[in-house]
């Protein structure tokens, strides 16, 4: 209001001033009276201006209160975030975004040796790590997801003990999106780790002895399941399976007849041929294994690969009839590690197949029984348990209706 009131009396004393001389008024009288609105007008506008620069005034001041209150909000927080950081039992660090550390508080000290004094400059895979990012860092994949990340891994600490971490690297985002800082927090895991270890030795163990059941029920095959484990490794680390996969590999192989405890003894070992019956009551250990496993919860996905490695890659397999792609990864390289180690061990009802029987067995099932693809796997383990007999491996294994040859 009191802008428009300065512009008003402006505009009036410009106006006066105007009509004064385009009107060429010299009456005394009308100087007068003229001049004394001049001077009312300035007098005004003089009022004006020390009116605003006492709001100019207090604005500034009630600012500057602003600004006091504010920075001793942020000191008071940065003392309390200090104490908390110092006063936490977890290690903390806080690391830019180009690694160096900003601060550590005194577990960091506590649990490495180093010390608040010694990192500046620093960055913190020079202080912790083996002079380059870690592989895994939780801190790097932070600043380029912009998401809290976590990783686990072995350390040593500073008296040689052996500990495993938990690292969590909470990014700090502005205003802009951008990562200001990474908020590193260590967690010392290392009995739940151990707890994790024991559980699955255990589990391992546990498996193992399902094994020795199985096979001790069948009086021809020996360590049958130990021997099919062996050669479906061996196939899975040659197609790439990860480490997680080779697991799963190595557990369905050793169960994958787990079923067989449900067929009657004199079935499974019976020495002539098996009647259509007996053969049917056969064909139902996959599925007996499968409702078996499955109501164990680790197992439950291994129970699906046992289902299945009695399928064929053409469809013409059991239970279900499942062809190519459909068959799971790992119920395809059973089907050819269980094929092989079956033929060419001595069953109660034949010897065991020579080593050229054996591979025409399994060459006249690439496309049909096997995955052609797993099939080549698994004559590249041929070519290294079978060195001696290399010259006839090559030969059968080039024998091939399709796909292209893979080097020796």
């Amino acid at each position: 209001m009191l802008k428009f009131v300065v512009v008003i009396t402006i505009l009036i004393a410009i106006y006066d001033t105007t009509y004064t001389v385009t009107h060429e008024i010299y009456d005394h009288k009308q100087l007068s009276y003229f001049a004394f609105l001049h001077l009312l007008n300035i007098a005004l506008v003089i009022g004006a201006i020390l009116h605003l620069l006492k709001d100019h005034k207090r604005d500034v001041q009630q600012l500057k209160e602003k600004i006091f209150h504010v920075q001793r909000t942020q000191q008071k927080t940065e003392e309390y975030s200090g104490f908390l950081l110092e006063n936490l039992p977890s290690p903390i660090s806080i690391v830019s975004p180009h690694y160096n550390l900003l601060r550590i508080n005194h577990a960091v000290t506590e649990l490495t040796g180093v010390k608040p004094s010694e990192i500046e400059g620093k960055k913190c895979y020079e202080l912790f790590g083996a002079g380059d990012v870690c592989e895994g860092c939780p801190v790097k994949r932070a600043l380029l997801t912009k998401r809290v990340q976590q990783n686990v891994k072995r350390e040593l600490t500073r008296t040689d003990k052996e500990i495993y971490i938990q690292q969590t690297a909470v990014p700090v985002i502005d205003d802009n999106g951008s990562v200001l800082n990474v908020i590193e927090i260590i967690n010392d895991v290392t009995e739940k780790v151990k707890l994790e270890q024991e559980n699955r030795s255990l589990f391992v163990d546990t498996v193992t002895s399902f094994a020795g059941l199985i096979d001790s029920r069948d009086s021809s095959t020996g360590k049958h399941s130990h021997r099919v484990k062996d050669i479906s490794l061996f196939i899975g680390q040659e197609l790439g399976l990860s480490a997680g996969a080779l697991e799963e590999l190595s557990i369905t192989a050793l169960l994958h007849d787990i079923g067989k405890i449900g067929i009657p003894e004199q079935i499974l070992n019976k020495c002539g041929r098996l009647t259509p019956e007996e053969y049917e009551i056969i064909k139902q250990h996959p599925i007996t294994g499968y409702n078996n496993l499955f109501k164990i919860k680790p197992l439950e996905k291994i129970a699906g690969f046992v289902l299945h490695h009695h399928e064929k890659y053409d469809g013409t397999g059991y239970p279900h009839g499942l062809k190519g792609d459909d068959i799971p990864l790992i119920s395809r390289i059973l089907a050819v590690a269980d094929v092989y180690e079956a033929i060419t061990a001595d069953r109660v009802y034949r010897p065991a197949m020579k080593l050229e029987q054996a591979l025409t067995v399994m060459c006249e099932g690439r496309n049909t029984f096997f995955d052609p693809v797993v099939l080549d796997a698994f004559f590249r383990y041929l070519l290294e348990s079978e060195s001696g007999k290399r010259e006839i491996v090559l030969k059968y294994r080039d024998q091939r209706t399709s796909f292209t040859k893979i080097p020796s």
